[in-house]
């Protein structure tokens, strides 16, 4: 038989390893708060930079454009399509890389994703920010996928009522043999029977309570199918147009499409949060809810509830209570927080933005695919 622990030496290491579990729990939400912290600097430090790497690119092109158009050949010519290449070589890596970082851990911590592969079906998402189904061409090990993208199933072609329909890039208008390299997290695979990871999200839409399916800031129940994911609330096409307004660092807002195109970073916004919660957390400030939906949303208030809400999300610690005379202050105009799913949005756009400023450059010197 196995040798019997004394009970004071198993109570002894009972008693170390909560004590290396609780201080492990402290290291993460120390960890996540730091980088709450600094995430906003991060983030809003790249738009800059890629902003200023567009112009330099475009004055790079027009130096090239008119150095080539008397001799393409001349030394003054080949130096300025070197430091155009260069230029644009050096900014799609790094948007590359920033994509691997911020795109390749989707999901909650510790959640195992499905593997990609070459020849799976799935929907990945275009420039316009939409989802279109594709196939995975190879999958690059640095975050990011290469995919074909489908083109629309010919005239009179049979199908069979299992069949999923498919929404194509060239449909919209797309150039579908652009923006081929996509971030990991911007993929979502069918299963065998042609489900999509969107049905995740589809079902916790379709499971809202009833608070839920009421507009958040008007109470109308009438098309009530955006969300602000820095709320974790459930907003009415009209009220959802006022939060675009705002701009993403203080309302991200996204249409709930079916389940089409959510993250489950997103997703986990939409669990912690809704319209309930928000609601509740008004109430405790009445100053709050007699003020104009617009101060509300620029105020303290705000941007402590989006902390929080990120916080639980995150695991990073919560912010300490509000007080009742802070509630109702303006929050900086240069916003020092962004909450993680909003950073990682504003990285898609920013991201997607200089592909797009890039590629109308014209010079045909490096191949995107």
């Amino acid at each position: 038989p196995p040798p019997r622990v004394p009970p004071e030496l198993a109570g002894a290491l009972a008693d170390a390893a909560a004590g290396l579990a609780a201080e492990s729990q402290r290291l993460r939400e120390r960890l996540a708060t730091q980088l709450q912290q600094r995430r906003a600097e991060l983030v809003c430090g790249l738009e800059a930079y890629l902003t200023n790497e567009q112009a330099r690119v475009c004055t790079l092109s027009t130096n090239y454009v008119a150095r080539s158009a008397t001799l393409p050949t001349s030394t003054a010519a080949i130096i300025a399509q070197d430091r155009l290449n260069s230029a644009l070589s050096d900014g799609r890596n790094l948007c590359r890389l920033v994509s691997s970082v911020v795109f390749s851990r989707g999901g909650r911590p510790g959640e195992r994703r499905m593997e990609l592969a070459a020849g799976q079906s799935c929907r990945a998402r275009w420039m316009d920010g939409n989802f279109y189904d594709a196939t995975i061409h190879r999958v690059l090990g640095d975050g990011n996928v290469m995919v074909n993208w489908l083109r629309p199933r010919p005239v009179g072609v049979a199908l069979g009522s299992e069949t999923p329909p498919i929404l194509t890039v060239s449909e919209v208008g797309g150039d579908d043999s652009l923006h081929r390299i996509v971030p990991e997290a911007d993929i979502q695979l069918r299963s065998p029977d042609g489900r999509l990871d969107s049905d995740l999200a589809r079902r916790l839409f379709d499971a809202r309570s009833e608070e839920d399916l009421v507009c958040v800031d008007c109470g109308s129940g009438a098309e009530v199918e955006f969300a602000s994911v820095s709320f974790g609330t459930y907003l009415c096409a009209a009220c959802a147009s006022l939060h675009r307004g705002l701009g993403l660092r203080s309302s991200y807002v996204k249409e709930l499409s079916g389940g089409h195109g959510w993250t489950a970073q997103e997703m986990r916004c939409m669990e912690l949060g809704g319209n309930a919660a928000f609601r509740a957390c008004l109430r405790q400030y009445p100053a709050m809810e007699a003020m104009p939906w617009d101060e509300r949303y620029a105020s303290r208030f705000a941007e402590c509830y989006r902390r929080k809400l990120d916080a639980c999300c995150t695991g990073a610690q919560a912010p300490p209570t509000l007080a009742a005379e802070a509630a109702a202050a303006v929050a900086p105009r240069q916003r020092e927080f962004l909450s993680a799913a909003e950073a990682s949005e504003l990285v898609r756009r920013v991201v997607n933005d200089f592909e797009l400023a890039t590629r109308e450059v014209g010079v045909g010197a490096i191949d995107w695919t």
